[in-house]
């Protein structure tokens, strides 16, 4: 493949009979995820996790709640928490932002994202230790960062959400 280095390629044994072998080179499988933009960075929507782009939701905001907690919106008879990652992230921005619901096995939540998911290829070889500056409150749930194309944070949500309901 153009562009392949040896590293890119992992080499297994194909055996045809009892007295020969033969090398198969592949190339080594990316991992397709789904990445929403915030800024510069693009957070990994979890795999195994069905989520939809939600428009004109509307919000309650609820008295008392932290500020990157927007409020409670609601689609379908669904309720689910709506997190302002733009506060979060320190990003700001002038149009209204996109508000992509996740449903999770216990419950679903939603965050707010500039643009809509996009694919995006990762590997075990673009892991970085480099993070773009977050708030302590989020920092503290990153899994793991891939420098793709542009920087692919893969953050637990679960952990997120559960950690921020018990601020409310």
């Amino acid at each position: 493949m153009p562009g392949s280095t040896e590293a890119d390629k992992v080499t297994t044994l194909h055996h045809t009979d009892d007295s020969s072998s033969t090398d198969v080179t592949l190339e080594k499988p990316g991992i397709s995820r789904h990445a929403v933009q915030l800024g510069s960075i693009n957070f990994l929507v979890p795999q195994n996790v069905v989520s939809e782009v939600v428009d004109n939701t509307r919000y309650c905001r609820l008295p008392g709640s932290p500020i990157f907690l927007l409020g409670m919106g609601s689609v379908r008879a669904i309720t689910f928490p709506i997190f302002d990652m733009h506060y979060l992230c320190g990003v700001q921005t002038s149009e209204a932002p996109i508000i992509l619901l996740m449903n999770f096995e216990r419950e679903p939540a939603a965050i707010t994202v500039d643009r809509l998911p996009k694919i995006v290829q990762i590997s075990e070889e673009q892991k970085t230790d480099s993070l773009p500056p977050l708030r302590q409150t989020l920092k503290s749930h990153i899994v793991a960062a891939y420098q793709a194309e542009d920087l692919c944070v893969e953050l637990n949500f679960i952990d997120f959400f559960e950690s921020s309901s018990k601020q409310t």
